[in-house]
């Protein structure tokens, strides 16, 4: 009767056993099923990180070429400038009024030119600024 009860509780035993062995299975299951979310949700969060490298790469590059853009125009300003000193000189003398009148009109013609093209690029500068600040923020979130 001694073994009877006592095979009664090995059996009990094992059946417990049995069914911690069964939970503990499907724990790892599901802990295996999170680990590869987790490493597919880290591959993606690597790419975007390389996908805004690249874009601030590229933002980068488009303010070093808006920066060499807006030297070039101070340049062609200033030779502008010089050449409008130039020409005053020549014609100065022939006739003040009449020249005046027209190297104004043409100077103020160049003046809005030059304003509106330094208003592109500060938009520009402007929209590439706020797109750095936007993929700086996308990294800070991508990396926790």
């Amino acid at each position: 009767m001694y073994n009877h009860e006592q095979n009664t509780q090995i059996h009990g035993q094992n059946i417990q056993n049995n069914e911690q062995n069964t939970y503990n299975h499907e724990q790892n299951i599901q802990n295996h099923e999170q680990n590869t979310q987790n490493h597919e949700q880290n591959i993606h969060n690597h790419e975007q990180n390389i996908q805004n490298h690249e874009q601030n790469i590229h933002n980068h590059e488009q303010n070093i070429q808006n920066n060499d853009q807006n030297i070039y125009n101070h340049g062609q300003n200033i030779q502008n400038h010089e050449q409008n000193i130039t020409t005053d000189r020549t014609y100065i003398s022939t006739n003040r009024t009449k020249y005046n009148n027209e190297q104004n009109i043409y100077n103020h013609g160049q003046n809005i030119y030059n304003h509106e093209h330094n208003i592109q690029n500060n938009e520009l500068n402007i929209y590439n600024h706020e797109q750095n600040i936007q993929n700086h923020r996308q990294n800070k979130q991508n990396q926790g």
